[in-house]
């Protein structure tokens, strides 16, 4: 594909998107529903789509999701988590874990708590950009 310009021409020979299937990784909740895990990959830059409902749990395990399509290289992604029926308290925000396929998932305040899986069941929908080596 010709991105334009007048020097040599670009061309995105590394384009592929697809689904793939997040986990909750420790503690006792589990996902019930994927409506949407969608990723986009350009490059080295990896685009995430997610629309998920989780189970009720009990635990107090950090929440975290597994399994993303790409390794990421660093802490280098963060976005804005919309929970439905949770407990957790104000904005929540997920970030990639250096050189994992992990989010975790962070209370937007000056410590950046950890959420915990101690919440009522609901939704988690967000879209995230993180760079890859892959």
């Amino acid at each position: 594909v010709y991105l334009g310009g007048t020097s040599t021409p670009n061309f995105l020979n590394d384009y592929e998107e697809g689904n793939w299937t997040p986990a909750i990784s420790g503690g006792t909740q589990a996902i019930t529903n994927i409506t949407q895990a969608r990723y986009t990959k350009i490059g080295r830059s990896v685009l995430l789509n997610v629309y998920i409902t989780q189970s009720t749990v009990t635990a107090s395990t950090s929440l975290a999701l597994s399994g993303l399509p790409f390794t990421a290289t660093t802490y280098n992604a963060t976005g804005i988590v919309n929970f439905a029926l949770n407990s957790s308290g104000g904005t929540v925000l997920c970030r990639t874990i250096p050189n994992a396929t992990t989010l975790n998932f962070y209370k937007a305040n000056t410590n950046q708590s950890a959420v915990t899986q101690a919440q009522n069941a609901g939704h988690i929908i967000f879209s995230i950009t993180y760079i890859t080596d892959q």
